[in-house]
C-alpha cells in the first residue's frame, strides 16, 4: 500500500461551541493493480490527481505527497500507516484493467479500527480515463463530507482533457514522484 496525498478535516462530531474539537487527518494511498506493472503509474497518478482534486473541500488541508510516499515504501500494514502518518482516516483502493477496460474500487477506512465506512466502485475505460478520474473524485469527495463532516466544496478535476494526455500526465505524476531516482526524473519530463 501507499500514500499518495493526505488531507485534515474537521468532523461535525457534535462538539459544543467552546469545546475543543479534535481534528481528523485523511490519506490517500495509491490504488493497488494486482502487480500489474503496466498500471503501477495509473495507481499512483489517479491518487495523487484526487489528493490534488480536493484542495477544493472546504476544512481540507493537503499534506505533501513526498511524506506520504515515504512512509508507503516502507511497506507497513494499514493500522501502521495510519500511525505512521498520524492520520485518522484514509483512502485505498484497488485498479483492474481487462483490456481498455478499467475497474477501480476506493474505500474510505477508519484508522484507528481499521473499519470500512465507505466503498464504491467505478467502471470506466482507458480512453476515457478523464471521466473516470472525475466521477471518482465527484463521489470520493461527496463520501468524504457526509462521513467526516465538511460543510462546503468539492472535486476539482481537469476539464476536457484528452485521455493520451491525461494517460501521459498520469505517468509523469507517477515517475516524478520517485524523489532520487534520476532515470525516473527524467522519464516523468518526457511524459509531459
Amino acid at each position: 500500500h501507499g500514500v499518495a496525498g493526505g488531507a485534515r478535516l474537521l468532523p461535525d462530531d457534535g462538539v459544543q461551541d467552546g469545546e475543543e474539537q479534535q481534528q481528523a487527518t485523511l490519506a490517500i494511498l495509491p490504488l493497488t493493480t494486482g502487480g500489474d506493472e503496466e498500471l503501477a503509474y495509473l495507481g499512483k497518478g489517479l491518487a495523487i490527481t484526487l489528493a490534488d482534486g480536493m484542495s477544493e473541500l472546504q476544512g481540507l488541508t493537503l499534506t505533501s505527497t513526498t511524506s506520504t510516499q515515504a512512509v508507503v515504501d516502507q511497506d507497513l500494514p494499514l493500522n501502521e500507516i495510519g500511525e505512521a502518518l498520524g492520520v485518522t482516516h484514509f483512502v485505498e483502493g484497488d485498479i483492474r484493467a481487462d483490456g481498455d477496460r478499467l475497474q477501480a474500487t476506493l474505500r474510505l477506512i477508519d484508522a484507528a479500527n481499521e473499519q470500512q465506512v465507505w466503498s464504491e466502485r467505478f467502471d470506466g475505460t482507458k480512453s476515457q480515463l478523464p471521466d473516470l478520474e472525475r466521477r471518482i473524485g465527484s463521489q470520493l469527495a461527496a463520501a468524504i463530507k457526509a462521513r467526516l463532516g465538511l460543510l462546503g466544496g468539492g472535486f476539482e478535476s481537469h476539464v476536457d482533457v484528452d485521455p493520451r494526455a491525461y494517460d501521459a500526465y498520469l505517468k509523469g505524476m507517477e515517475q516524478l514522484s520517485v524523489r532520487v531516482d534520476r532515470g525516473a526524473r527524467a522519464e516523468s519530463l518526457r511524459q509531459f
